[in-house]
């Protein structure tokens, strides 16, 4: 079909509109049924043809001329011309002339034919005559031949240039014609099938078997457009190649798309909503349950991560959201975001390329994340959470007993109510511990606090870098070469009630306890070491010599150590790429005053130097340090 201007409408496959408002609304079946309208607001039926401003011609007429108008069968040449809608074969040529009974003719300008099988050359009170007319050939001739072939050689020359005009466009069809029997219906195309009140079907018959239909709309107010459509429900829409809408307002788009819901939406080739009130919309989208979503199409078997169906997104859990190519949310209220992503348990959540959350109320986010029971949890790239209530958070981290927790990179927990927090953090025991790089548990009730802090026995705990446990039930603080310091000694002391113990260490460093000296003891050696005194009075007075050397080398201690306190660390202010600090100190009655400047070399380095000087030796303190971000 063509349709060429404002509002032009070509209905049939082989129909041609021209003009403003044109409209040629043929329709198929067997035979030339093309309709042609040409010029603003001319109007063509099936097989007609209307040519001129507001020329109209119904099924096989033809009208020439501005406001000309045919009937079924009929021909209007002429502004004016007109023949009755109601009769058939009536024949108007000529300015204003009329043509209102069957099979008459009304020749000339204003000429009126009022009966049946008759031709008029005139109207009541301006009748004409018939001059020079050539011999009849027949008996009952009344006009020259010469005169008839003129007009028919005129009308040829016209429908000629028409034809010329239309060369490259042609209409082949076998099939039955279209059936529009629903109350103000149309059906338009070979076999088109209007039943329901109001309905709209444009399509032919794909299959050409003579055993199914074309477009068919059989609700009311439904539409069907395209090859083998079909709109079975009140309100639906069927737009597409092969396209179904089966339920109230279900609305099919696309090529071999289905509906077959209820206010069910399917967008896209191949897609399918069979939910109630639900929407599918991609490539070979699927929404199946109530409510449900279905957003993104199928991926191409071309891709690494293509999977083995021919499916795109689907959401078939009631009001489950599956967004994404290859998405999957078959739980019910689930989400899946991503390619590949799947949600499968009641109310899971899965955000990330091919995570998948198979437990009710599962949370998996990050790429290849798993959450695979009730309420289980993975966040990050490969998490994985695979036991009741468990927790992994960070790439790589693994929480695989009940109510276990792993978090950092590559930790974790696989115990029940284990816990690993730090990178490769390791948690094996039940209700253990491991919080610190590297720090691993390996019995049950055990704790390991620090940088690659161990514990495998049970009931005990690691507290620091490196630091060890050697047998159950221990508490190990620092590991080798570490120094272990306990502040507020003196609070600790005044906070004491009742008798007090003494503490012992053996050689391993476990901790004990002994009773303290009472006071005639303590009164027994007092007199024991006042002997010893005076036996040693000599050597006393050498060590008051060495005693007041030391105090020299004491203040400067003191000194020293007011002038480190000075060195206030460097505090970065907002936005300043260098930062100078003055401080000052005071320790053992010495002062201390220094000055420190630092910078930042890059957003994860920062440089820093310092000097200070004191009242106890004079020695001048220095010290630089790099601070970098991790």
């Amino acid at each position: 079909s063509v349709s060429l201007g404002q509002s032009a409408f070509a209905g049939s496959d082989a129909s041609i509109a021209i003009g403003q408002n044109a409209s040629a609304a043929g329709l198929d079946g067997p035979g030339p049924t093309t309709a042609i309208a040409i010029g603003m607001n001319a109007s063509a039926g099936d097989a007609g043809l209307a040519v001129g401003e507001s020329a109209s011609a119904t099924m096989d007429g033809v009208a020439l001329g501005q406001n000309s108008s045919a009937g079924i069968g009929s021909l209007a040449v002429g502004n004016g011309a007109t023949t009755d809608i109601a009769v058939l074969g009536a024949t108007a040529i000529g300015p204003n002339a009329q043509a209102n009974a069957d099979n008459s003719v009304a020749l000339g300008a204003g000429s009126i034919a009022t009966e049946a099988n008759t031709v008029s050359v005139g109207s009541v009170g301006s009748e004409r005559r018939i001059v020079n007319v050539g011999t009849a050939i027949n008996g009952t001739d009344a006009a020259n031949k010469a005169y008839v072939d003129g007009q028919i050689t005129a009308v040829s020359s016209n429908v000629a240039t028409i034809e010329a005009t239309l060369e490259y466009f042609d209409v082949n069809s076998s099939m039955g014609p279209a059936t529009a029997n629903g109350a103000e219906s149309i059906a338009i195309g070979p076999e088109a099938n209007a039943l329901g009140s109001r309905s709209v079907a444009m399509g032919a018959d794909g299959n050409n078997n003579g055993g199914t239909e074309g477009a068919e709309a059989f609700g009311d107010d439904s539409i069907a457009l395209g090859t083998d459509t079909r709109a079975n429900d009140a309100f639906g829409i069927a737009l597409g190649a092969y396209s179904q809408s089966s339920g109230s307002a279900a609305i099919a788009v696309g090529a071999l798309s289905e509906a077959t819901a209820a206010s069910a939406t399917a967008i896209g080739l191949e897609a399918q909503a069979d939910g109630v009130t639900s929407n599918a919309i991609g490539y070979r989208a699927i929404a199946t349950g109530k409510g449900a979503i279905a957003f993104g199409g199928d991926s191409d078997p071309a891709d690494a991560f293509a999977d083995s169906n021919a499916i795109g997104s689907q959401a078939s859990g009631e009001y489950a959201l599956a967004l994404g190519v290859d998405t999957n949310a078959s739980g019910t209220r689930s989400t899946a975001l991503a390619i590949g992503a799947s949600a499968s348990g009641i109310e899971s959540t899965v955000i990330g390329f091919l995570a998948s959350a198979t437990g009710t109320e599962g949370l998996a986010l990050g790429r290849r994340t798993e959450a695979t029971v009730f309420r289980s949890t993975a966040i990050g790239s490969s998490a994985k959470a695979t036991g009741v209530n468990s927790m992994s958070i960070g790439r790589g981290s693994i929480a695989s007993a009940t109510n276990a927790t792993a978090i950092g990179e590559v930790a974790q927990a696989t115990n029940i109510a284990a816990v690993a927090v730090g990178s490769n953090a390791q948690s094996g025991g039940e209700g253990s511990t491991a919080v610190g790089r590297s720090a691993v548990v390996t019995r049950s009730q055990s704790t390991a606090v620090g940088f690659q802090a161990n514990v495998t026995h049970a009931v005990s705990t690691a507290i620091g870098a490196n630091a060890t446990t050697t047998r159950d039930e221990q508490v190990m603080i620092g590991g080798a070469g570490s120094s272990v310091a306990i502040g507020d000694i003196d609070a600790s002391t005044a906070a004491q009630v009742g008798p007090v113990d003494v503490v012992t260490v053996d050689a391993k460093g476990t901790l004990g306890r002994g009773a303290a000296a009472s006071a005639a003891s303590v009164d027994r050696m007092s007199l024991a070491f006042q002997g010893t005194m005076l036996a040693h009075e000599a050597d006393l007075a050498a060590l008051d010599q060495r005693v007041a050397f030391l105090e020299g080398e004491l203040d400067g201690i003191d000194g020293g150590i007011a002038a480190a306190a000075a060195l206030a660390p460097i505090v970065a202010l907002p936005d300043q790429p260098l930062v100078l600090n003055i401080g000052a100190a005071s320790h053992g009655g010495q002062q201390g005053v220094a000055g420190t400047i630092g910078g930042r070399l890059s957003n994860r380095i920062g440089l820093g130097a310092g000097v200070a000087a004191n009242t106890g030796d004079g020695k001048v303190t220095a010290k630089v340090g790099v601070s970098i971000g991790l």
